[in-house]
Formats: C-alpha cells, sequence, structure tokens
C-alpha cells in the first residue's frame, strides 16, 4: 500500500513538473524565498527570542512544498513565519519572559495575570503585533508601522487557512495534491512576497545598523522584495529607530 501511494504521488509531482519549470510565477516564488532568506541572514540575529533558524527554513522550504503542490501547506507556513518574527521583535526585549517561554512552549495561551511573566510569555499573536507596533511607533518614515498593519491583515487572510473550515466546504477538492497553475502560483506568491516583505521591513527597522550595513547584494535584495516605491521611500529619510 506504501509504494502505491509513493508511485501515485510521484506521478502527480511528474505531471506538473514540466509546468513548474516553465512556470514564471514559480520563478518568482523562489526569487522571492531566496531574496528573503539573504535579507534575513544580515537582520536576524537574536540576543533573545526564537533562533533565526526555524524562520530562515521556512522561507526556504515554501519553494520546495509548492513544488509538491502543497499550497495549502505553504499558506500554514507562512503564519508561522509571522508569529515567529514578531515574537523575536518582542522577546528581543524582554529576555525574562523568553526564559519562561523556553520552560515550556507548548503550554498555549495563558489566561491568569497573577504571574505576569507568565502572562507575558505566552499570549497570542494580537498582544505581539500590538507591541510590535507600539515599539516601532517613532520610527520616522512610518514604514515599518505599516509593514506590521500589512502583517496584521495576512495573518487574518492565513488565518482561515490553518482552520480547517477552509478545505471543509462544499466542492473542495478531495486530491492530496492542489492545483499549481499560473493563477494559484501567482496568488500564493503575492502573499508570500507581502509576508516576507513586510517581515524584513519591520526586522530592518528594529536593527537600523544592520540595515545600514547591509552589503549591496543584499540590499538589493531587499529593495526587490519591498518594492521600488517603498525602497525609495526609505532611502530618502530617516529609518528605523
Amino acid at each position: 500500500m506504501a509504494e502505491t501511494f509513493l508511485a501515485d504521488f510521484r506521478q502527480e509531482i511528474q505531471s506538473a513538473e514540466a509546468l513548474l519549470k516553465k512556470s514564471s510565477e514559480c520563478r518568482n516564488i523562489f526569487r522571492t524565498s531566496l531574496a528573503t532568506d539573504a535579507v534575513l541572514s544580515k537582520v536576524l540575529r537574536p540576543r533573545n527570542g526564537p533562533p533565526a533558524a526555524p524562520a530562515r527554513a521556512i522561507v526556504i522550504r515554501v519553494p520546495a512544498i509548492v513544488c509538491a503542490r502543497q499550497l495549502g501547506a505553504c499558506r500554514v507556513e507562512l503564519r508561522r513565519f509571522i508569529e515567529l518574527v514578531i515574537w523575536h521583535v518582542y522577546f528581543e526585549d524582554h529576555a525574562v519572559e523568553w526564559k519562561r517561554f523556553e520552560e515550556n512552549p507548548r503550554r498555549g495561551f495563558v489566561r491568569d495575570m497573577e504571574d505576569p511573566i507568565d502572562f507575558c510569555a505566552h499570549r497570542e499573536l494580537t498582544f505581539y503585533l500590538n507591541y510590535a507596533k507600539s515599539r516601532i511607533v517613532e520610527q520616522p518614515s512610518e514604514a515599518a508601522a505599516r509593514a506590521v498593519d500589512q502583517l496584521r491583515k495576512d495573518q487574518s487572510i492565513l488565518n482561515a487557512d490553518v482552520h480547517p473550515a477552509g478545505v471543509a466546504g462544499p466542492g473542495m477538492t478531495k486530491s492530496p495534491l492542489d492545483a499549481v497553475g499560473e493563477p494559484e502560483l501567482k496568488g500564493f506568491n503575492e502573499i508570500q512576497r507581502s509576508v516576507f516583505g513586510a517581515a524584513c521591513i519591520l526586522l530592518a527597522a528594529r536593527h537600523t545598523s544592520r540595515f545600514n550595513n547591509l552589503p549591496a547584494m543584499h540590499r538589493a535584495h531587499f529593495d526587490w522584495l519591498i518594492g521600488s516605491k517603498v525602497a525609495k521611500e526609505i532611502r530618502s529619510g530617516p529609518f528605523g529607530l
């Protein structure tokens, strides 16, 4: 049974291989991830909070999962990525809370405020998004504040992919593999680039000195990822904290 399953799966993957090789949207997905990882390699170097490796692993894993025709799983990975980045912003400033989180990372939300450290170490994503917005509210260009707002919007969209209701409706495909035509790939790349771009803006604003020291290649990746309009805006005046 396992051999039959794997043979069927391999056949489905191979049937999409020719399309993916010719797809400009698939190339955009790869380029988006590679550009993001180049930026993260320089700006995401946490002293406290989650290590950089899990977030960077998601960034690199996404194109591979796309090639396995698992766009739904990719969107779940984007949702996890948002949380890791926002945790970084919060826990970078809260070493005591991070130490408590590390003791029991799977604990879930804490509702009891009698232990403030525990309460702040195990909160829902909205709490940490609000903190990030408050943390960078004085950032001169306001680009980072808009990035947090964008991550909040993207999180709301991606929550539907995490919830099973997104695949339980009538007319949903029974196939274990997702369609990977140009429209589906384009739609995924739009939210992939939105999430990764907003995250890189936020992290760059949080760590201005690292951003200012980006090598030319990494800076070019950053500019491409966030778009020329925002890149020009950031270059035109003070950026970061």
